[in-house]
């Protein structure tokens, strides 16, 4: 099944990318996580942003590691010159692994939906740095509920 979802995403990704007005590539920092995206300038004010996140925690009790493969479609509006905003909903298939130092351990791949807010800042028409904030629904084995913050660089082909 992963597998099928996973192909599914690529060819219509494949198919996206054919018709996006520009690309870029972007990566973000977060508490425990990093992703890599790919910004796809569509017709209008759209934005498709397919990511591949990974993630690690770890305490005393137990480490935590994270696969996320999945995109965002926003609606971007210019502030002015330099500023642009963005929001929208994301989609994503997260696959986590949990190891209890006591010798369980927990598998778990979820759907997780959600909405966005972003903003940009252009330091020239390639590169901009910013922000994006979000809350968060996992469906799976468990239910979980989120919040989730990022800060971004992104570089425009």
């Amino acid at each position: 099944m992963k597998q099928k979802v996973t192909l599914i995403t690529l060819v219509l990704l494949a198919a996206t990318a054919l018709q996006a007005v520009s690309m870029g590539l972007g990566v973000g920092i977060a508490n425990d996580q990093a992703t890599i995206r790919i910004p796809m300038a569509l017709e209008g004010n759209l934005r498709l942003e397919p990511e591949v996140r990974l993630g690690y925690l770890s305490n005393d009790d137990y480490s935590q590691s994270a696969v996320a493969l999945g995109s965002g479609l926003y609606l971007q509006q210019n502030a002015n010159s330099k500023v642009s905003i963005y929001y929208g909903g994301k989609a994503l298939v997260e696959y986590t692994s949990i190891d209890y130092d006591h010798g369980d351990s927990n598998d778990d791949t979820q759907l997780v939906l959600g909405g966005v807010f972003g903003f940009e800042y252009h330091l020239d028409p390639k590169v901009s740095i910013g922000a994006e904030a979000g809350a968060y629904a996992g469906f799976g084995d468990n239910f979980i509920l989120e919040t989730r913050g990022e800060a971004l660089l992104r570089y425009f082909f």
